[in-house]
């Protein structure tokens, strides 16, 4: 199970370490673009990859932004990263426009979460 363990909090940012059974996992930033629309960053070490926790840790992402009011999530994808952009691509994100080789993702979180595969699933957050 994945866990987000805060880091550090400021006005604009928020930075996560990612557990998987309290072992260091990777790490996640989201930064706070509008009062509705966010975008993350994510890394996981590269040993823990192929395991399925971006997938998770990015729908736990959903729900915590979704309770905060956060409406739209928006993600840059290197274009070259087809391992990224088939998991953006399944969680239901659509490509809105590529610039230098970064294709830029754009999600609405507006919908019920029955509607976005795999949110509103059971989550933890670790304080």
């Amino acid at each position: 199970m994945i866990t987000l363990k805060p880091r550090t909090h400021d006005p604009h940012e928020l930075h996560f370490s990612i557990l998987s059974d309290s072992v260091y996992a990777g790490a996640l930033t989201v930064y706070l673009l509008t009062p509705t629309t966010f975008s993350y960053g994510i890394y996981i070490k590269r040993e823990m990859r192929t395991n399925g926790y971006a997938e998770e840790t990015i729908r736990l992402l959903f729900d915590i932004m979704r309770q905060k009011g956060y409406v739209l999530a928006i993600a840059r994808v290197a274009a070259n990263n087809a391992a990224s952009i088939a998991l953006h691509q399944s969680l239901g994100f659509t490509l809105d426009h590529e610039e230098e080789g970064i294709l830029c993702f754009s999600l609405s979180l507006d919908l019920p979460a029955d509607n976005v595969p795999g949110v509103g699933e059971e989550t933890a957050v670790q304080n």
